[in-house]
C-alpha cells in the first residue's frame, strides 16, 4: 500500500502483519479493540537487559533529575511505580500545574504519569547504548486485512 502526500511524493503505508508474525508476538498494551501494541516474543531478552542496566545504574552515584531539567521528546530510563522494573521511556509532557510528567513506554506502547516528587528516584538519563535499540512496541490497527485473516 502506498499513501500519496499530494506533493508528488509517495510514502509507504503501514506494514501488514502476516498470520505467522501475529503468532510470535505478545500484546503489550490495548488502546481499544481496534488499536493495540504488540512486541515480538524474542525481545524479552532485551527487556530484561534494559531492566538489569537500570538496576546497575540506580546503584551508581549520580545527580538526581528534576522536572525543570527534563526535555520533552527525550528518552529516559524509568523505574516503574507499578512493578519497580526499569523501562525505556520518552517524555511526552511536563505539566507544571499538576506537578507531574507523562511518559510513553517505547517498548510496550502505554503511558505513565509520574509526580514531580518521584522523578529523582524513578528517572535516569538513558545511555547511548540503550537509546540505539529501536522501540520494541509495534502499533497495530485492526482493519479489513487483519479481520479476514482472523476469520479464515
Amino acid at each position: 500500500m502506498v499513501i500519496s502526500t499530494g506533493a508528488g511524493t509517495a510514502l509507504p503505508g503501514p506494514p501488514k502483519l502476516k498470520i505467522e508474525d501475529v503468532l510470535s508476538t505478545n500484546i503489550t498494551h490495548i488502546n481499544s479493540p481496534c488499536q493495540f501494541f504488540v512486541q515480538d516474543r524474542r525481545s524479552v531478552a532485551l527487556v530484561d537487559m534494559i531492566n538489569m542496566w537500570g538496576r546497575q545504574a540506580e546503584s551508581l552515584p549520580a545527580e538526581k533529575l528534576k522536572a525543570e531539567g527534563l526535555i520533552v521528546d527525550s528518552s529516559y530510563l524509568l523505574k516503574s511505580p507499578i512493578d519497580d522494573n526499569w523501562y525505556r521511556a520518552t517524555l511526552i509532557k511536563t505539566d507544571f500545574e499538576k506537578k507531574a510528567i507523562r511518559l510513553y513506554l517505547v517498548d510496550f506502547g502505554d503511558m505513565l504519569e509520574l509526580s514531580f516528587s518521584e522523578i529523582g528516584n524513578r528517572l535516569l538519563t538513558l545511555g547511548v547504548r540503550l537509546a540505539a535499540f529501536p522501540p520494541l512496541a509495534l502499533l497495530c490497527i485492526w482493519d479489513d486485512g487483519i479481520e479476514k485473516i482472523g476469520r479464515a
